[in-house]
């Protein structure tokens, strides 16, 4: 038997963030700094950036250096005091140096999330953390605090709680956490405990003036006076709440009890205001919370908690002096504030809102946790025990409270129906009810909520149901699962993740010293993604790292059901493993609904009605009364099996969760089904891909690019499919069709995918289409890293075999590229150039177009730069003729770089953005990470550091979304050094610098030499500046040693420049003719000299000034037609003369 009391929640709503607040009639809404980072100090430190993304700041006195920047936001911290209280005991002997160095490592962690510099900013006298207070967590509980109590103060008690609640919200743990041991924490973390007590009882009493004194609220009060027991504020408050719950003799009992404490330990007598409270109770002034009863049997309703002769008598009042109606979990509520902030604002325009979505998604936990915004007060009813519809008004009327003593009784109720006595009830109240767990009693939920809602006009109805009730008036909240990290997110990134930190938090509670870190990070997104993000299954898995490490744990999840099996001892049954969660839901679909949903669980990329209807559509799925495919399918969507969500290709798309999912594949295995539904699948979409390719170089390429990338997943699965049958043909037919696709997004599963169909024997007979798809198959499996050494010989067998064949005419005209390429790659440079300049010619529009933009390509790499923008020029007509975007995008990319060799900066921003566009339209984020990193060093480079670091820091959030893009993301890695070295933050772009090497560090293949090259170069130039002549000079030996190893001649000549400018710099111990000759020798590997570069026209301007015009002139030209190794020893020997 349960009564509940209401839960007086919040009148006013206040927008709540993560870190900091905007409080209602204040300051909050300036655009400053405070919407790019915001800070944590109310227990362990986190700090957020402006889409509330975790930023990880490591390094313990890094964390102590931004906290106390923190605690005194918007003012300048000087020096000494920073130093004096970093290093209290013994400081570094050059402390200023030392100081430095932790800030640029803290400028180094905000800027690679994004945060801009200016947040950080430095003067003569100091430091100082550009943000408003109210960025700061611990400033703005203060200040919100302070306004509670001054509107308890004036007798706001609703106003007070609402404040108050927002202000001790931000807690977290311990103050200071990170900073506990350090001496200058000591201070300021006591008084902000204080503070917290202060504020806690500045709650309490706003609570127990608005009538929601609970046992919740006297267990909170009696942990306070036993913290102190001599303390008489929470006594008198814990005197007052056990007053108003009816609980007089506790109250007196409980004014004895401090009174004797004062007495005996201090010689004192209880304060007035004790005092007071004392009087007020025996006088009987302190109101009694009043619950909900019922007008025709208030006096036949016992509480929960009376004793044998109460229930005899059966004549008190309901009792309202026990638990809530709606219970607090003693979990946090992690990644669901946007959920609460809807729900709450549906409730204020809508009288029923249904919160749908799959089991274990959290949608019981969102209603309470919304139900205690509310001024309302609010009980939950829970149905899932309910197993007869009939019983449904009698669970609400134990939430109630109203539940009669005896079940024997219903039958002879001389109140009649149950129905009609809630009604009663509640005629006149304004209360939230929640009806939690419908979907297995649907219509007789549907039937309750409806009858409540128009004899109740003042109830809300919050109902929480795999399948909305679908009745007039309600309103649905989709809850999906928390957003977990995508599979190439950086170990930065992952905690910003709603999944991940439920994991965390649930993990720290069971693993003592349990955080997330760079050795664990990668295991534990892994294991949120596995799991769909599901609240329930992270639950389940995070108590196993008692036992297993996260990567184990990780690999494990493949047998998901078996593992996941621990749930709460005090949950549903059906929530104490994940098998039952799946079950309860699979069990109330019809059989053409499980028919459907067990073939669809083959296509991890969701489906289309038309292609399901296609694939997996047959008289199964048609039942008698005419159900067909869409009608099981719109179960499906209403059940919580699918979701629907709109892909880019703009046609619906119904995906399903990888748990629900591996659940159908293992029924879909028991009838028997596995190999003639998945034979269908591979036959659709092989026919879907071989209708794609040739349209991917027209007009329509759009349109059939956003096709393919929503139906990558399944894609993928079909070919598989067919290497897994011995299906070769299938399997090579598959990669043909899909090979400019896989050029344009980048690689991916598509290197092992490749890999493995190389690994197939070959088919007889080996017809021309599959040669090519060999052919192709090769290339792709080169990979990221453009290995060609791994794939040399299949791709040259493949080769022959279509030479053996006959006909030149080459049927797909990715082919043509293969053949220059591994010419280009064994250095056989001419005769690769004619065999590109033999596709000008070709009859297919397309090949002749490519081949003018890889000709220029071509001369470029080569430093034969005389007709190089011609052909790029020509190439980027043809593509816009032919309609083809990603051609289009190419070209531009091209020709910003010959206009950068001029310093024209126009030119390469307009084509760039051009670019950028076409490459968005196309979703080919590879490329499109290169285009813009490219975009945002050219910003830097016509001074606009602005927009350069916007640029750059919207390609790092951007990157969150679209995931990891190896080749391309360590070109842009190297990006950001140059931003770094522009904007003189020598530490930051050596950071970046020396990332990119650790990735390439064991990568033999020989097209990462020449960025191997560039990168040892401008660390080079950082060593140079720093005063280090022989490291500048050593690093620029390593830097010449990998330009030898390839022959690509613009790294050469960056590496040249750098020669150059290290001689230049010494040109008063050395010879400056030297110099000037390499930098000639630059200009005659290049085809051209560098206006862009960092250290070529800085060089020319002091070796001009030194040696004068003319003798200027003549060491730089007397290089002219120098060859790439003779360079090379040219520059050897010129550093060595040096030294």
């Amino acid at each position: 038997m349960v009564l509940a009391v209401p839960v007086r929640g919040l009148r006013k709503r206040v927008r709540v963030r993560r870190h900091g607040w905007r409080l209602p009639g204040g300051k909050g809404d300036v655009k400053t700094a405070a919407d790019t980072v915001r800070i944590g100090v109310l227990g362990p430190l986190e700090v957020t950036d402006a889409d509330g993304r975790l930023v990880r700041v490591g390094g313990h006195r890094v964390r102590a250096l931004l906290i106390l920047l923190a605690l005194e936001p918007g003012r300048v911290v000087p020096v000494h005091s920073l130093i004096g209280r970093l290093w209290p005991q013994e400081r570094p002997a050059d402390a200023a140096n030392a100081l430095q160095s932790l800030v640029s490592r803290l400028r180094v962690a905000l800027r690679q999330a994004g945060v801009p510099d200016g947040v950080l900013e430095s003067s003569p006298a100091g430091y100082r953390l550009a943000v408003p207070p109210d960025a700061v967590d611990a400033i703005a509980f203060e200040s919100s605090a302070r306004a509670g109590a001054q509107a308890l103060a004036r007798g706001d008690a609703a106003e007070a709680a609402c404040l108050l609640r927002t202000a001790l919200g931000a807690w977290r743990g311990s103050a200071l956490t990170d900073v506990a041991a350090e001496e200058f924490a000591f201070a300021p973390a006591a008084r902000l405990a204080e503070l917290r007590v202060a504020a806690t009882l500045d709650r309490i009493d706003a609570d127990i003036a608005l009538g929601s004194a609970d046992a919740a609220l006297i267990g909170e009060l009696r942990e306070l006076t036993a913290a102190d027991p001599l303390a008489e504020r929470p006594a008198a408050l814990l005197m007052r709440a056990l007053a108003a719950t009816g609980r007089q003799s506790e109250a007196l009992g409980a004014y004895q009890l401090i009174r004797g404490e004062l007495g005996e330990r201090l010689g004192v007598d209880p304060s007035p205001q004790l005092e007071q409270a004392y009087l007020a109770i025996l006088r009987q002034e302190i109101p009694q919370a009043a619950g909900p009863a019922d007008p025709a049997t208030a006096a036949e309703t016992v509480p929960a908690s009376a004793g044998p002769e109460q229930e005899r008598a059966g004549t008190r009042e309901a009792s309202t002096t026990i638990g809530s109606g709606v219970r607090r979990a003693p979990t946090s509520f992690v990644g669901r504030a946007d959920d609460v902030a809807a729900v709450l604002k549906r409730l204020a325009a809508e009288r029923l809102v249904t919160l749908t979505g799959p089991g274990g998604v959290g949608k019981t936990r969102l209603a309470s946790e919304a139900a205690a915004g509310l001024a309302a007060p609010a009980w939950l009813a829970e149905l899932a025990p309910v197993t007869d519809p009939a019983e449904v008004p009698y669970a609400v009327q134990d939430a109630l409270g109203m539940r009669e003593r005896s079940i024997a009784r219903r039958g002879a109720d001389p109140a009649g129906d149950p129905v009609d006595r809630l009604c009663a009830a509640l005629a006149d109240r304004e209360a939230v009810l929640i009806l939690d767990n419908c979907e297995h009693v649907i219509d007789a939920a549907a039937a309750l909520a409806e009858r409540l809602l128009t004899d109740c006009p003042r109830i809300r109805i919050v109902a929480t149901s795999r399948e909305p009730l679908q009745i007039h008036g309600e309103t649905l909240h989709v809850v999906a699962p928390l957003p977990a990290p995508p599979a190439a997110a950086s170990s930065v990134d992952i905690l910003a993740y709603p999944a991940v930190r439920l994991f965390e938090d649930r993990a720290a509670a069971v693993v003592r010293g349990f955080e997330l870190e760079a050795a664990n990070a990668e295991a534990i997104a892994g294991i949120c993604r596995t799991l769909d993000g599901m609240p329930l299954a992270i639950e389940l898995a995070a108590p196993w790292l008692r036992t297993l490490t996260a990567a184990q744990l990780a690999e494990r999840l493949a047998d998901r059901f078996s593992l996941l099996t621990g749930g709460s001892r005090t949950v549903l049954p059906r929530h104490q493993t994940l098998r039952a969660v799946v079950d309860w839901s699979w069990n109330l679909l019809s059989d053409q609904e499980k028919a459907l949903a067990r073939r669809l669980a083959v296509l991890p990329g969701g489906v289309t009605l038309a292609a399901a209807e296609r694939m997996v559509g047959n008289a199964e799925v048609t039942d008698s009364a005419g159900q067909t495919v869409l009608t099981a399918l719109a179960g499906l969507v209403a059940k919580s099996i699918l979701t629907r969500a709109d892909d880019d290709a703009g046609e619906p798309r119904y995906r399903m969760l990888e748990t629900v999912r591996a659940y159908g594949l293992e029924r879909l295995a028991e009838a028997g089904e596995d190999t003639a539904v998945r034979d269908a699948v591979a036959a659709y979409y092989l026919d879907l891909v071989e209708t794609a390719d040739p349209l991917l170089r027209t007009a329509d390429q759009s349109r059939w690019f956003r096709i393919l990338t929503a139906e990558q997943d399944n894609v993928n699965a079909s070919v598989r499919w067919s290497i897994a049958r011995g299906d070769v043909a299938s399997a090579l037919r598959f990669v043909r069709s899909l090979g400019y696709y896989g050029v344009q997004v980048g690689h991916g599963e598509a290197d092992s995918i490749c890999r493995e169909v190389l690994d197939l024997p070959l088919p007889a007979p080996m017809t021309r289409q599959l040669a090519e798809g060999r052919v192709i198959c090769a290339l792709l499996a080169a990979g990221w890293s453009w290995d060609i050494d791994r794939i040399r010989q299949p791709l040259r067998e493949a080769l022959d075999v279509l030479a053996g064949l006959g006909d030149d005419e080459i049927g797909h005209p990715l082919v043509a590229m293969a053949e220059p390429l591994l010419m280009q790659y064994d250095g056989d440079t001419s005769l690769a150039q004619r065999h590109l300049e033999g596709y000008i010619s070709a009859r297919d529009p397309w090949l002749r177009a490519i081949g003018q933009i890889y000709l220029s390509s071509y001369a470029q790499t080569l430093g034969t730069l005389d007709c190089a923008e011609e052909h790029c020029l020509a190439g980027l007509a043809g593509m816009r003729d032919l309609g083809d975007h990603w051609g289009v995008a190419m070209a531009l990319t091209q020709l910003a770089e010959f206009a950068e060799l001029r310093a024209d900066h126009a030119v390469s921003i307009a084509a760039l953005t051009e670019a950028a566009a076409l490459g968005r339209e196309l979703a080919v984020w590879g490329d499109l990470t290169f285009i813009e990193g490219r975009l945002a060093v050219i910003y830097s480079r016509s001074g606009d550091f602005a927009r350069a670091e916007a640029e750059m820091a919207a390609l790092r959030r951007a990157a969150q979304v679209r995931g990891s893009h190896i080749g391309n993301d360590r070109w842009v890695e190297f990006m950001r050094a140059e931003l770094a070295w522009r904007e003189g933050d020598y530490a930051a772009a050596d950071e970046c610098c020396l990332a990119v090497l650790a990735t390439i560090a064991d990568n033999s293949a020989r097209w990462w030499h020449p960025l191997r090259a560039q990168v040892k170069a401008r660390l080079a130039m950082t060593a140079l500046r720093q005063g280090d002549s022989a490291a500048s000079a050593a690093l620029l030996g390593e830097a010449l040693d990998a330009a030898a190893a390839w022959w690509e001649h613009p790294a050469l000549a960056a590496v040249l420049d750098a020669c150059a400018a290290h001689l230049a710099h010494r040109s008063a111990d050395g010879d400056p003719s030297r110099a000037a000759a390499l930098l000639g020798a630059a200009h005659a590997i290049r085809g051209a000299f560098d206006e862009s570069s960092l250290d070529a026209p800085q060089a020319r301007e002091t070796l001009r000034a030194v040696l004068g015009p003319a003798a200027f002139d003549t060491a730089y030209d007397s290089v002219r037609g120098l060859g790439y190794h003779p360079a090379v020893a040219l520059a050897r020997a010129s550093l060595a003369a040096s030294a």
